[in-house]
Order: C-alpha cells, then sequence, then structure tokens
C-alpha cells in the first residue's frame, strides 16, 4: 500500500469493489429524468458504500442497534486500500447470475410478472441509494466547474420530465447526509494524519496499536448510539487521547505533511451550512 497525505483517504472511505463511471455534470442543467419504481438499475449488481451515519440512519429506520446488523451480516466493514474502514450493504443472489441488495424486494401480478420493485428500508436507504443515479461533488467549492455526477442513465424513460440533478436529490433528503459525510471526510483526514489508519511500509508511521484494537476503535463509529456529532467528537477525544500517550509528536505520525488541525465537526454538520452552491 501507498501512504497518502489524508486527502485521498478522506473522500476514499471504502474499498472500489465493483467499479462506477462517474460523468461530470452541471448541477443544474435542465435534463430528462424520472424514477420508474422498479430498483432494476439501483437495487441491482451495485455495491453500496456506508459511512457511519448511513448505518446510524439505518439502524434508526429499521429500530434494531447497528451492532446487530454487523452480526447478521447485513452490513460488512473492511480496509480500503486507504487503510481507512468502510461499510458495505449485503447483498443476495438475483435471478440466475445476478445480485440484488439484501433489502431489495418485487411486486408481481397475477401471471407472475414483475411490476415494481420495493426497498424494505426505504426510510433508512444510505446516501448512495437516495439521489441515485446523481451524486453531489463534495469538493465543489475547490473546483466550482464539477457541481454533480451522474452514476447511470437510468430514468430516461417515457416517464420522464425536465427536472435537475440539484432537485433530484434535494427531494430525497439528502443535506443531512451530506453534512455528515463531510463532517466524516474531515474527521478521517485526521485519522489518517494521525497515524490510525490500517496501514504499513516506511512511508506511514502508524500509532502503536494492535490489529484488534485499530479495528475496534474504527468499528466503534459505526456503532455508537446517540447523536452522530457525539460519536464524531468521541472519536476524535479517543485519537488525542492515544497520541498524548504515545512517545510521538502529531508531526511524527502518518504520511509526509504537517499535522492538521482537529476538526470542528459541530460547525460541519451545522444545517445552516450550505452543502450546494447557490
Amino acid at each position: 500500500m501507498t501512504a497518502t497525505d489524508g486527502t485521498e483517504a478522506a473522500s476514499a472511505t471504502s474499498s472500489a469493489r465493483r467499479g462506477i463511471s462517474r460523468t461530470f455534470i452541471p448541477l443544474d442543467a435542465p435534463l430528462s429524468w424520472a424514477c420508474s419504481g422498479r430498483g432494476w438499475n439501483c437495487c441491482t449488481d451495485k455495491d453500496i458504500p456506508l459511512r457511519p451515519y448511513d448505518v446510524q440512519r439505518l439502524a434508526e429506520a429499521l429500530d434494531r442497534p447497528a451492532q446487530s446488523l454487523l452480526d447478521e451480516g447485513v452490513i460488512t466493514l473492511e480496509w480500503d486500500g486507504y487503510g481507512i474502514l468502510g461499510g458495505w450493504l449485503a447483498t443476495r443472489p438475483y435471478e440466475e447470475t445476478r445480485t440484488a441488495c439484501v433489502f431489495y424486494d418485487e411486486a408481481v401480478d397475477a401471471e407472475g410478472n414483475r411490476t415494481t420493485g420495493l426497498c424494505n428500508a426505504h426510510a433508512g436507504r444510505p446516501e448512495a441509494c437516495r439521489g441515485f443515479p446523481f451524486q453531489r461533488y463534495a469538493d465543489w467549492e475547490t473546483h466550482p466547474d464539477r457541481t454533480a455526477m451522474q452514476i447511470s442513465d437510468c430514468g430516461s424513460c417515457a416517464l420522464a420530465t425536465r427536472t435537475t440533478a440539484r432537485d433530484v436529490m434535494l427531494d430525497n433528503d439528502l443535506e443531512s447526509y451530506w453534512r455528515a459525510s463531510d463532517a466524516y471526510a474531515a474527521v478521517v483526514q485526521y485519522l489518517h494524519k494521525a497515524g490510525l489508519a490500517n496501514l504499513g511500509g516506511s512511508a506511514y508511521r502508524r500509532l502503536p496499536l494492535a490489529p484488534d484494537a485499530r479495528l475496534a476503535f474504527w468499528t466503534a463509529l459505526f456503532t455508537h448510539r446517540g447523536p452522530y456529532a457525539d460519536a464524531l467528537e468521541a472519536t476524535l477525544d479517543a485519537a488525542d487521547a492515544l497520541i498524548a500517550a504515545s512517545d510521538l509528536t502529531p508531526a511524527e505520525l502518518g504520511g509526509p505533511g504537517d499535522a492538521i488541525p482537529r476538526p470542528d465537526v459541530r460547525a460541519l454538520l451545522d444545517p445552516a451550512r450550505a452543502v450546494l452552491p447557490e
């Protein structure tokens, strides 16, 4: 593995798995789109990534502890190439050679024909599902020419109407997810520079933790019960305590470059903070 300065890790908190092709599109450009409600594109043959806030919202919607979803394999956690622990929704066999999300179901008519798709966790569906096939480009303030992405051509059917990527995403309650993702990205960057990523090699200096302890440290982000801001703050507090207990300074840890300041997660989660350009 190659060490990074944490910038890439902040935006890539899960491994690639099945690659998705992303095309940049203008956020407010008119387009013809509609959701057919079948789920044949968004819910099948996809690996659905999860961040801690996704897991929290999903667990709340299902009225189940996040730990139980992990224990039952509904959610899996994997280290990615940047040494960051990422979450994934489980899949199940679908048709003969395909897969579907573990929460995907279908309604059929009297003749057995599929009529519509059903999500058994729709109220708590993750960020990746909500705006599909559109995604916000998180670094839009640095790259104002990049504001939105399209990851599938679905929606160009007879039901299509004139809309924009902005309208589709905002219709799906994504603003709280975006703020949560931005706060998590800042925390990930801080942890990466603090030597807490699961990386090796001479270019990256890790805090001395046993593998099980490092895994437990990251897993706690996904299983925390209580306000999301508290989970992020608790993680930062734990990281600072580990650094203080070591014989290393923040500048000596992680990859090349200076230590970065502790992020203000509550400011990043502030509902008044803009998450899209005007």
